[in-house]
């Protein structure tokens, strides 16, 4: 009864990380503004087991139960080590009555310790008694168990399988016997298997033999083509997949003909983790052509010992005519919606992977008025749902785009198909490839004195739209307030609190030039319905948007920016 529970109960969460390497071999010994002594070039500790550096499978229950899992350590892996001196695992929720465990037949503990979960991370728990890797010992289990009604176990990337043969982990589900080996066994014969996200720190062995310090770049976010003149921002991790923690890295880059380097300290990167990078002050050039980018990466006083992955390059298009886009993103929510809070989750984790590129407001429609609702959320969701008497949330629209949409009928589509992410950064990325036919600045003064505010858009346009109308909003961050599955006290960010030009717009007026300047006012509340008007919480948008009073397909946002109330 219990496997079969469980296997109606747990909850798979996939995703998938593409990492783009370029190779260049090279090593070298940098000097600079460093801080804090050098790394030092031996270790007298290891990492044994399975890394799971990229950690997106998850295994949850649904409810509050107990959940663990271990993988066997064979006596190989072990080598010349003498003792366990602690574990790393991942944990990808929040856990009570946590423990790590040692066993040699999963039916005793050879060793256990507690330790306080840090949720969504690499948790390292050092043991109180290091543990001794006897000659008796033809190999040991280790694991943690747990209580959570979240994806606590995080196993490696690709690893999961169900019903297979192959012994890499087991999982056990108990929410009633206190006898945790007994159905241990049990789940495990069932064939609930993978790579749990777990590794032995290892001392008093030789490691002279092993990779000390291999650093790689990851996960690189540019744009292949830009328009002149633009921001160019570079986004790029950098893992340590070395035995050795690294501390401290050189980060060289090249971009039109200009050499820049940054020193990263107190990074305490171990085996398998990694640090985000972020280069926001790149622009283009002035004039047509492409251009190369590169990126290298290494550590300080160490030759990287697998040194062509320490590079990446690319040669970015750089053209004249357009502006850079970025996309607005509507949500329709609502604080009665269950599944609302993972769509939240679902979103900001596909707009992180373009940071300031994207723009999010969120409408409290779709799935009925609550405390937050505006009207004019109530005729957008009325105006661009295929079915307005079948509303429903979480729902989104990408620059009001139907192409963007994976509805093929209507411009509003759901965030997610049950616990999978219909919501994802190749659909955003599909909508930033387009260009822009005109760029949004704003530029506002605000009176504290009398509360009143003053918005100027303007821009220019490389074409005529004789459709398009620029709209004004304002939206709040950082509300505490009640929300299904979020509980009395949930934040509630983005959410649209007034409009400065009304549902629709006011009609975009241009220059000969093709150019615009529009200035809109408005006398801020103390409140806006139940909630305080906090200004450090207050997000000006601005976008021009086609608006077709008979057609909800021909209301597309040309372009979008956003700046906060108060900078």
């Amino acid at each position: 009864m219990k496997t079969k529970f469980l296997k109606n109960t747990l909850l798979l969460l996939l995703a998938s990380v593409m990492f783009i390497f370029s190779a260049c071999d090279t090593t070298q010994n940098p000097t600079g503004p460093w801080e804090g002594d050098d790394n030092s070039n031996t270790s007298s500790t290891k990492l044994i087991g399975y890394c799971g550096n990229n950690i997106d499978v998850n295994i949850a229950a649904g409810q509050m139960a107990r959940l663990g899992g271990g993988t066997t350590l064979p006596k190989a892996m072990f080598g010349d080590s003498k003792y366990i001196v602690g574990a790393r695992v991942y944990i990808g929720a929040e856990a009570t009555d946590t423990k790590i465990f040692i066993s040699a037949d999963l039916q005793t503990n050879l060793y256990e310790q507690a330790f306080e979960v840090i949720p969504n991370a690499w948790n390292y728990v050092k043991f109180t008694t290091p543990f001794e890797l006897t000659d008796d010992l033809a190999g040991v289990y280790i694991g943690y168990i747990g209580m959570s009604d979240g994806a606590m176990l995080g196993m490696e990337s690709g690893e999961f399988q169900y019903n297979s043969g192959n012994m890499g982990m087991d999982i056990y589900y108990d929410s009633t016997e206190d006898d945790k080996w007994q159905f241990f066994t049990k789940v495990g014969g069932y064939g609930y298997k993978g790579k749990l996200g777990i590794q032995a720190v290892v001392s008093g062995g030789d490691y002279s033999n092993d990779i000390q310090a291999d650093l790689k770049i990851a996960n690189v976010k540019i744009d292949e083509k830009l328009p002149i003149n633009t921001a160019n921002n570079v986004k790029f991790d950098i893992f340590n997949y070395g035995i050795r923690t690294v501390n401290q890295v050189l980060v060289e880059y090249n971009y039109n003909d200009k050499k820049e380097t940054i020193y990263l300290n107190n990074l305490n990167l171990w085996n398998g983790m990694g640090y985000t990078v972020t280069l926001s002050n790149l622009t283009t050039p002035a004039t047509e052509g492409k251009y190369p980018f590169s990126v290298q990466v290494s550590a300080r006083d160490i030759a990287d010992e697998v040194s062509n992955d320490n590079t990446f390059s690319v040669e970015q298009e750089i053209y004249a005519s357009g502006f850079q886009r970025k996309v607005l993103v509507e949500k329709f929510t609502g604080q009665a919606c269950s599944a609302c809070p993972n769509g939240a989750e679902v979103i900001k984790a596909a707009r992180a992977a373009f940071e300031g590129r994207t723009i999010e407001v969120a409408h409290h429609e779709g799935f009925g008025k609550d405390a937050f609702t505006i009207d004019e959320s109530v005729e957008y969701a009325n105006y661009f749902y295929e079915n307005p008497n079948a509303k429903y949330s979480p729902a989104v629209m990408i620059d009001r785009n139907i192409a963007n949409s994976t509805n093929a009928k209507a411009v509003a589509c759901p965030v997610t198909d049950n616990a999978t992410p219909l919501f994802t950064e190749a659909l955003l990325s599909k909508a930033l490839e387009s260009i822009a036919p005109l760029n949004v600045n704003i530029a506002h003064t605000y009176n504290d004195a009398n509360r009143q505010l003053s918005v100027t858009v303007s821009g220019e346009a490389i074409q005529a739209l004789p459709n398009a109308r620029v709209n004004v909003w304002l939206t709040q961050s950082n509300i505490k307030a009640y929300q299904v599955k979020g509980g009395d006290d949930y934040k509630h960010d983005h959410a649209i609190r007034a409009t400065l030009t009304g549902t629709w717009g006011q009609e975009l007026v241009l220059t000969p030039e093709n150019k615009y300047e529009m200035t809109f006012r408005y006398q801020l509340p103390e409140k806006i319905g139940d909630f305080d008007v906090v200004l450090e919480d207050i997000e000006i948008i601005a976008f021009i948007a086609d608006y077709d009073a008979t057609s909800n397909l021909n209301c597309r946002v040309h372009n979008a920016e956003a700046v906060a109330l108060k900078k």
